[in-house]
């Protein structure tokens, strides 16, 4: 049982600086210099005290704690701790990871040419990707541009090359794959993009996937 009464608590009122009530088992009270009435909870942590603010207000209604509620979650906070986990942790670990979460959602809508636009951005090139922006332009876009992320499967990469290739430009089908692989493992080490696909140009080989005649040398 506590200390404090909700009669106590709406009687303290604002000094020259701010000062607690005490309530007992790590509950206190801060009043501030305007009055706001803040609930912070001691607990010991790793063989250290730590103190965590309730992140509501003291008062009645929306967005405000009161005594009784703010004793329960005191004592939360307190029996998470003697289990040895650290509330403040806790929730920094929960609200990041919905950080992530609201990134991949948002991700889950992106096209390939949504891809592009964010990782041509971050390729060093004498001409700033013009001839990347031309390239995939006029023979990515057209086949799995629109496509989302999770849909751009190997085959979509094989159809793209091929169709380089029987145009004639051997050369310019294997520097359109070395960027498409660098686009990909680009975004594969970015939190946001990576579990939107499995990257579809890993398992492509030029040569033995026969989209590049025999007799051509310039493929790695």
């Amino acid at each position: 049982m506590g200390n404090l009464t909700v009669k106590q608590i709406e009687n303290a009122k604002p000094k020259d600086k701010p000062y607690k009530l005490m309530d007992g088992d790590g509950l206190q009270l801060r009043i501030a210099v305007d009055g706001i009435k803040t609930w912070l909870v001691r607990y010991m942590f790793d063989g250290k005290e730590r103190q965590y603010r309730l992140p509501e207000l003291y008062g009645d209604g929306d967005g405000r704690i009161g005594l009784k509620e703010a004793r329960e979650e005191a004592t939360h906070v307190r029996a998470l701790a003697r289990k040895g986990i650290d509330i403040q942790i806790k929730l920094d670990n929960e609200r990041q990871a919905e950080v992530e979460r609201q990134e991949v959602e948002v991700a889950q809508s992106k096209t390939l040419t949504d891809l592009f636009e964010e990782w041509v951005k971050t390729v060093d090139r004498k001409d700033d990707g013009k001839e990347l922006r031309r390239s995939f332009t006029r023979d990515v876009f057209p086949i799995a541009g629109d496509l989302k992320l999770s849909s751009v499967h190997p085959e979509h990469i094989e159809k793209i090359l091929r169709g380089v290739v029987e145009r004639g430009s051997n050369r310019i089908s294997v520097t359109l794959f070395a960027d498409l692989k660098q686009m990909f493992r680009w975004a594969a080490r970015k939190r946001a993009w990576k579990k939107l696909f499995e990257n579809p140009t890993e398992e492509i080989d030029l040569k033995k996937d026969k989209i590049l005649p025999r007799e051509y040398e310039g493929a790695e």
